[in-house]
């Protein structure tokens, strides 16, 4: 059996957004350890997230140059 992550770490609010209007489980947000100041945005991981992230990256990430 391997290791779910119970979590999912996001680290971008307009992200974050997204995922709450497709109905996922916010928990809570913190600091970001690795940039205090930033906040990471903590959510259930839950089937069909990382679907959901690659939609969001392909609708609305960076675009080349």
């Amino acid at each position: 059996m391997e290791n779910v992550p119970l979590v999912k770490f996001v680290r971008t609010q307009k992200l974050a957004g997204y995922l709450m209007l497709q109905g996922f489980k916010f928990l809570r947000d913190d600091i970001d350890r690795n940039n205090p100041n930033y906040k990471i945005y903590i959510f259930k991981n839950q089937d069909g997230i990382e679907t959901a992230i690659d939609n969001y990256k392909k609708e609305f990430g960076r675009k080349g140059n």
